[in-house]
């Protein structure tokens, strides 16, 4: 992906260095394969989705009551995708499953006890990145009984 934005970013940068202006010169060729490429490049964006809070209950923490009693945790995914095709299919072979996203989080958590919420967050943004459309992942963990006078923990891994 960073190559085709480099390759398309460098065909618009000599377009315009050969002294040619793509926006003046509406008719010239040229100007429409160069307005076809920047457009190309610009809109070769990344698709953001954001599953905000699943609801888990985990055995997380490092005190011996927290290794037993399984408590509230809320997991968050911001997951960055490569838009070439989805916006243009519509399938869902071209972007990511929500439902699959979840269960690997359910999965993980369920797994074992961890002892810190950072392992956890680290985890399940590595897996998810090994997912085939994710580009990037920001994962937010929130653990609202870590700190009884906090309303709220949260960690988050990118």
């Amino acid at each position: 992906l960073e190559f085709r934005r480099v390759l398309f970013r460098s065909s618009c940068e000599l377009f315009c260095r050969s002294g040619n202006n793509p926006s003046s010169a509406t008719s010239n060729e040229y100007s429409f394969v160069f307005k076809k490429c920047h457009a190309r490049y610009n809109t070769l964006e990344m698709l953001t989705i954001h599953l905000d809070r699943i609801h888990i209950l985990s055995s997380v923490g490092i005190h011996a009551h927290e290794k037993v009693e399984k408590q509230p945790l809320y997991v968050s995914v911001v997951l960055t995708l490569n838009d070439e095709n989805c916006s243009q299919t519509d399938a869902i072979s071209d972007t990511c499953d929500y439902s699959d996203v979840s269960q690997i989080i359910l999965d993980i958590v369920d797994k074992q006890h961890y002892n810190l919420i950072e392992t956890l967050a680290c985890l399940i943004r590595n897996t998810l990145l090994e997912q085939k459309r994710i580009q990037q992942v920001v994962v937010t963990i929130e653990k609202p009984r870590a700190v009884p006078s906090a309303e709220n923990t949260k960690v988050i891994a990118s």
